[in-house]
Formats: structure tokens, sequence, C-alpha cells
């Protein structure tokens, strides 16, 4: 089991260096990122390259902003299409939307 923590908030802090209101901005474009990734997943089957590509483009900001655990998934999912790869890529994209989401909610 993955012990890491959704979002890595030392990390996160080091991107936006502790400038609050950056990270709020960061935030709130990484929340609409990955909500417009679900749409997309969600809208229509997609071919392994769309997905791919989907799960490329999440990866780096994934790991610039700490959310390891749903970078690992996108990579995976970038070098390998399968149902398994996927289903795990939306349920990190669901975990790390909603971690986002609730840490712009208590600030």
């Amino acid at each position: 089991m993955d012990e890491r923590p959704i979002i890595d908030l030392a990390q996160l802090e080091r991107q936006t260096m502790g400038d609050q209101a950056l990270r709020d901005e960061v935030l709130g474009m990484f929340v609409r990122q990955l909500e417009d990734a679900l749409r997309d997943i969600g809208a229509e089957p997609q071919g392994a390259r769309d997905h791919g590509a989907l799960a490329h483009q999440i990866l780096g900001t994934a790991r610039a902003l700490g959310a390891f655990p749903l970078a690992q998934a996108a990579d995976c999912l970038d070098r390998n299409e399968d149902r398994g790869a996927l289903d795990d890529f939306v349920q990190h994209l669901k975990e790390a939307r909603a971690e986002a989401q609730r840490l712009l909610e208590a600030r």
C-alpha cells in the first residue's frame, strides 16, 4: 500500500516559494486540469494514444506539485495502456482533485 500523501505539501511549498496566493492559483489551475482530464476520459471511448497523451500532460504538473501517486499512475498509463492502468489513473485523478480542492477550501 502506498503511504505517500496525495499531494506532498513540502514539494508544493517549494514550487510556489511559500507564496500563498501563488499556491492557491496553482492549485486552482491543477483542479481545473484534473476536472478537464476526467471529463475527457468520460466523454467517449478513446484509444491508447489519446489516454497516453492525456496522462503525459498530467505527469509533469503532478510531479511539480507533489502529487506523486498521480504522477506514478500517469507515467504507467503513458507507457502502457491497459484497462488496469487507466482505472488506476482515473482513481488517482479523483483523489488528487479532491485533495487539491480540500486544500483550497481550507484557506
